[in-house]
């Protein structure tokens, strides 16, 4: 990392950052070409947990290659200033890297899409139709690495 000032070293402070986040950048490689997609997302244990149809791009890419990158952020707000070069962002993210898998346990399924639901309701007590099992792929990335950076001091001086 070019600016190690900015740099968050503090597993908790990359952690904060994870349970903050609305949208997770997934990326993936498909014959050699690298495709970005961005996803809701549940963060519990060490593992990122997603959810989607039974096919399409992002599957077929993971299906070819498993290893991926993610990156998440929170706090992004434009600074202004007088002079043109001097605007800037404020910001904490993370970007990290991990190999993904669908999940085929129905008792794991349902645990990931109760953790997926309490990222953004607060609450992991939601009832899910068993028949959504059967139609929705979840996909468990356990998290192998991760770096962290914020210009203003980490996630919880963000609002």
């Amino acid at each position: 990392m070019r600016r190690t000032d900015l740099a968050v070293t503090d597993p908790r402070m990359m952690e904060a950052v994870l349970r903050r986040g609305l949208v997770c950048r997934l990326g993936l490689l498909r014959e050699g070409l690298p495709y970005i997609v961005p996803l809701s997302y549940g963060y519990e244990d060490g593992c990122l947990y997603f959810h989607c149809a039974g096919e399409g791009l992002k599957l077929e890419c993971i299906r070819e290659c498993r290893r991926v990158c993610f990156q998440v952020d929170c706090g992004v707000r434009v600074r202004e200033a007088a002079e043109a070069c001097g605007w800037t962002m404020d910001y904490s993210s993370v970007i990290g890297y991990g190999t993904v898998s669908e999940i085929e346990d129905c008792e794991e399924k349902m645990r990931a899409l109760r953790i997926l639901m309490g990222h953004y309701s607060g609450r992991e007590d939601w009832e899910i139709p068993a028949s959504l099992l059967d139609t929705t792929t979840v996909l468990k990335l356990p998290i192998d690495s991760m770096t962290g950076k914020s210009s203003t001091g980490g996630p919880e001086e963000d609002e």
